[in-house]
């Protein structure tokens, strides 16, 4: 099972706002956040 938070479903939203529905790929990391490893943005 996949829990898929508010922040993630409005970003998939925004993303196919303009683009057809197509399936999309999910990659996880076990360190956690991959977009954390390069950005202070994820405190």
């Amino acid at each position: 099972m996949l829990e898929v938070t508010k922040s993630a479903t409005d970003k998939i939203a925004e993303y196919f706002k303009d683009r057809e529905t197509s399936p999309i790929r999910i990659f996880l990391s076990e360190e956690g956040c991959s977009a954390c490893a390069t950005s202070s943005s994820c405190g």
